[in-house]
């Protein structure tokens, strides 16, 4: 068990200096309304502005945010064991990780539209795996008829084409389809010299169907695919020049955003996720090793159910459920792997309230009970407390608990 307490204070700026007028932001993947307590949110036009090549160069300037040439993304200090990764709403951390981590090298960043990054323990809300945070991605889909098509090239080999269309095809119904490709010719992952080139290349495609009968009613079909190719090393001091990795990544989901009065919404989210990562290493010259060939697949099945209801003004209520299944496959040339249970079902129901006291305080309750198969269960709590001073200053405090369900191998 893991505790992280943490308070944040917000000064009011300075009367000498100048007052810079801030668009508001509001955090969509949060499971109360527009949370904002140490949630930092990336918009479409400042990844455009940040000229970022690779997910993992927009993360590292995120305040509070590491990240590693090896692909996984650290917060407060936290492993990327204790990320927890959404992809439009999607659970994308591998079962077949031995730490169950989310590699984002298969994402290509000019398909990013939004990125919102919550510190601090999320496991009420979003259950294993959110010890340190929650990075949740969602990639562009454009409701209105558009066209684009961009080419991009630079040193050491980099070279990009994306596409995409999005079109009506009848009142309320959209389609989006869109597809990338990436290469880098970038130099030796390992820090010697003289190293040999180490190169990347990631296609990926998706196509998602959008239908909206009305404002707040709306149902999303979707379906993404990646292909990741790169050569490794042996390790930060010694280059291999044929070990390399190659990943394919399926995903697909349906979604439903209901309605039923003005203060209450119901979300019911069916996905599933496929992966697979093949290592291959070639005998060297010179090098009496045998090769070390080795494929892993993992899947992750998941339902999710949440109920948002505001009592009255200033007081709102979430409830929710969650079923996810993992599935995990190991082969390895050198030698096999004993798995003693190769899958891993998990239940759990959570709860959320937040309450305006009135006078600027403001109270965040959270409960959440998980009990996956052969690992006992588990009880996680949240409380938070808020003061606003004006519109300029607030002081909050939080406390929370996060957990980790251990891999399946």
């Amino acid at each position: 068990m893991f505790f992280f307490p943490f308070i944040l204070l917000f000064l009011a700026p300075s009367t000498f200096a100048e007052v810079i007028t801030l668009e508001p932001v509001t955090v969509q993947s949060s499971r109360l309304s527009n949370e904002r307590r140490s949630v930092q949110v990336i918009t479409e036009k400042e990844i455009a502005d940040s000229n970022a090549v690779y997910v993992g160069d927009l993360l590292r300037q995120s305040s509070g945010v590491d990240w590693t040439n090896s692909g996984f993304a650290y917060i407060r200090g936290g492993t990327g064991a204790q990320t927890l990764v959404f992809v439009d709403g999607i659970r994308m951390n591998d079962p077949s990780d031995p730490n169950r981590a989310y590699d984002f090298s298969s994402l290509d960043l000019s398909q990013v539209e939004r990125i919102e990054i919550f510190k601090g323990p999320q496991s009420v809300a979003f259950g294993s795996d959110a010890m340190a945070g929650v990075i949740s991605i969602s990639t562009k889909k454009p409701h209105s008829l558009q066209k684009s098509f961009s080419l991009l090239g630079g040193d050491q080999g980099t070279f990009r084409a994306t596409g995409s269309i999005a079109s009506p095809i009848r009142k309320g119904i959209s389609v989006n389809l869109r597809a990338s490709h990436l290469r880098s010719d970038g130099p030796s992952t390992a820090l010697v010299s003289n190293g040999d080139i180490d190169q990347k290349q990631l296609t990926s495609a998706g196509i998602s169907l959008n239908f909206r009968p009305s404002i707040k009613n709306e149902v999303t079909l979707g379906s993404d695919i990646s292909y990741l190719k790169q050569d490794l090393d042996a390790g930060s001091f010694l280059d291999d020049p044929n070990l390399n990795s190659k990943t394919l990544q399926k995903t697909a989901f349906v979604r439903s955003k209901l309605s039923f009065s003005e203060s209450s919404q119901s979300q019911i989210l069916l996905s599933r996720m496929w992966n697979r990562r093949a290592y291959d290493d070639r005998a060297d010259p010179g090098d009496a090793s045998p090769p070390q060939d080795s494929t892993y697949y993992g899947t992750l099945s998941d339902l999710d159910l949440s109920h948002r209801v505001f009592l009255h003004s200033g007081h709102e209520v979430v409830l929710g459920g969650e079923w996810k299944k993992e599935k995990i496959g190991i082969e390895s040339r050198l030698s096999p792997v004993p798995l003693k249970k190769n899958h891993l079902l998990t239940v759990g129901v959570f709860f959320q309230d937040r309450l305006n006291l009135g006078r600027g305080w403001t109270t965040e309750v959270g409960l959440r009970h998980e009990r996956p198969s052969d690992f006992g269960s588990s009880t996680q709590k949240k409380i938070g407390l808020e003061k606003r001073f004006g519109s300029d200053t607030k002081l909050n405090a939080a406390f929370g608990t996060g957990f980790k369900v251990p891999a399946l191998y």
